[in-house]
């Protein structure tokens, strides 16, 4: 059974601004940065006018049961699929877990009384007998310590731009 966690938050700027940003490469690499990854590289791979999607190519440290080990890496690509003229965004993470491990969510920004409100979604799904619930909770756990920080940085990033 998969756990969600979800942020959101208004800001004093155009919903065309908000969406801007959080489709940046330079913001996914300055988030990547936030969780402390090595190495973080976006390639784009289709734009139209209504469509742009982009791949977020990452080296993380591993991850495990115990917690995170510097002492090894590991690869991860996210897949980014944004609808431009909608402002939404879905996503899908893939990392070394393989099938084992599904990481989703979206993102969408609407105008609400001349400002700008982003929305997020973020689910896991672990399919592992016995320590998939288990998981699921620490990945949530950590997920909810991360949005303060991923607001600060949405908000550095607004400020900005104004």
């Amino acid at each position: 059974m998969a756990t969600s966690s979800s942020w959101s938050k208004e800001y004093d700027c155009s919903a065309d601004t908000l969406y801007g940003i959080i489709t940046s490469g330079d913001f996914h690499k300055a988030r990547s940065a936030l969780l402390d990854n090595p190495k973080t590289e976006i390639k784009e791979t289709e734009l139209t006018d209504t469509l742009r999607k982009f791949e977020i190519h990452t080296t993380e440290y591993a991850k495990g049961i115990t917690g995170i080990d510097k002492s090894k890496t590991e690869q991860s690509v996210s897949y980014y699929e944004c609808h431009l003229k909608q402002r939404t965004v879905k996503w899908e993470y893939h990392g070394p877990q393989g099938k084992r491990a599904k990481v989703w969510g979206d993102m969408a920004v609407t105008e609400v009384g001349g400002r700008a409100r982003v929305k997020q979604n973020f689910n896991v799904d672990i399919k592992i007998p016995l320590l998939g619930g288990k998981i699921e909770k620490m990945v949530s756990k950590k997920t909810a310590e991360f949005w303060p920080r991923y607001e600060s940085l949405v908000d550095s990033w607004v400020a900005k731009a104004m």
